[in-house]
């Protein structure tokens, strides 16, 4: 069977130097994981404010990276010469359906990431932008063939998944645990922060 790429066609992804600025130079997120090159990429927490959950994925059996295993974030390359936050908009339509706008992201933190993978022979160098997008309605799943299962679970349910890395029968979470460890913490602080700010109007 044919891995399925980090990215559907041969688009050129934004390469970056050491420090995180664009520089002029072309390659694919395969020839940049190949050759150790610094890009730009995104990850996207989705909440459904309607039901207090988030959105968690199975990744495909035929992925390259992390192969059926369960993603709270859903994550890709950012192409060159696009944002990222326009990035993170269409990665989420093409994986999960979702279409947002800008208004519906917060960014939460850019990660620094920084691996050598012997098993896949790749050395993955990003600058991985990361956000909440905020459902203000309950949405539908149509997920892309990089993704096996999605569903929404609650919050508990989330730290749970990165604390055991399990969830039972569902797979187990991606390698990452510090970083998801990260992401729920920045996003619980957020919400938290917003509503506060929005108590003393709603009175």
């Amino acid at each position: 069977m044919t891995k399925i790429r980090q990215l559907r066609d041969r688009s050129f992804v934004q390469i970056l130097d050491e420090t995180g600025q664009p520089i002029d130079h072309k390659a694919t997120v395969e020839e940049a994981t190949n050759q150790g090159l610094w890009h730009m990429g995104i990850h996207v927490l989705i909440w459904d404010t309607t039901n207090n959950l988030v959105a968690v994925q199975k990744r495909s059996p035929l992925i390259v990276f992390n192969p059926s295993c369960l993603d709270i974030s859903v994550g890709g390359g950012v192409n060159r010469g696009e944002s990222p936050e326009r990035a993170a908009l269409r990665e989420v339509q093409e994986e999960l359906g979702i279409m947002g706008t800008a208004k519906d992201l917060d960014l939460l933190f850019i990660a620094k990431y920084n691996r050598h993978l012997a098993r896949y022979n790749k050395h993955v160098r990003v600058f991985c932008h990361t956000y909440l997008m905020t459902l203000a309605k309950p949405a539908t799943l149509t997920l892309s063939p990089e993704v096996s299962e999605a569903s929404f679970i609650t919050w508990e349910q989330a730290w749970s998944l990165v604390n055991h890395e399990n969830a039972a029968s569902a797979g187990r979470l991606m390698p990452q645990k510090a970083y998801f460890r990260r992401l729920l913490t920045s996003a619980e602080r957020l919400i938290a922060e917003k509503a506060k700010m929005a108590g003393p109007s709603s009175i």
